[in-house]
């Protein structure tokens, strides 16, 4: 479960817009007990990433972006990458990192600023913070491993991260369920398509079905499961 900006930032949002100002709604948590009863490996995002800015002493969204920053995403990373290690036994490095406090990058699609971008405000308008994230890893070295991720638009930033720590060989990447990709490197797409091939994704060692908080049951998460049952 990946978190909602808004309920993080629930003094953000103008008061005519009439929102109960809570934080994390009681369905995440409800949602996370499901899940645990279940035995279905999960990671309660959400909780997560509000421990991590207790723990950080900084925010993990950008004032300028709708995602988490990069600091956000890799502790979400990190926290999959040590599930996948207890569950699988495969010998995944820990993702270890350090950051410092700098502006921005002015990068198209940037989690830092994609809002910033998409609103079409430039530079000098807003004035703001964020971590810039440097790794510490080791390279895997064990067999390769290929992953599939279903999600949306905030599974973008953690499969960079898996990549530029070389944790996968392969990730195919099922955006929405509505357009198929593959990455072999952080900045290499190899295939693209707004056709669902499956193939890859039944042929994955790991697959991750991402639901942010603010749909924990969503479309794309209905269409991977009829597709996967259509299948057996």
């Amino acid at each position: 479960m990946t978190p909602s900006k808004a309920e993080h930032f629930p003094e953000t949002i103008p008061d005519r817009f009439h929102c109960k100002n809570k934080g994390i709604k009681d369905a995440v948590y409800q949602m996370d007990k499901l899940l645990t009863e279940r035995n279905v490996p999960h990671i309660n995002g959400p909780d997560l990433i509000k421990k991590a800015t207790d723990t950080y002493h900084t925010g993990m969204f950008p004032t300028g972006g709708i995602h988490w920053n990069w600091l956000g995403s890799t502790v979400e990373a990190a926290a999959v990458v040590e599930k996948l290690r207890l569950m699988t036994h495969i010998p995944f490095p820990q993702i270890q990192f350090t950051f410092t406090m700098g502006e921005p990058k002015n990068v198209d699609y940037d989690s830092d600023r994609d809002l910033l971008n998409m609103s079409l405000l430039r530079d000098g308008i807003i004035s703001y913070k964020v971590p810039h994230v440097q790794f510490l890893n080791p390279v895997y070295q064990g067999k390769p491993i290929t992953l599939a991720v279903v999600g949306g638009s905030f599974t973008w930033y953690m499969n960079r991260i898996f990549l530029e720590n070389k944790l996968f060989t392969e990730i195919n990447e099922y955006y929405y369920f509505n357009q198929y990709e593959k990455f072999t490197s952080f900045d290499q797409k190899i295939k693209w398509s707004d056709e669902i091939d499956l193939a890859p994704l039944l042929k994955s060692d790991i697959i991750i079905l991402e639901e942010n908080s603010a749909v924990l049951v969503s479309d794309h998460g209905k269409k991977f499961y009829e597709k996967i049952m259509g299948k057996k």
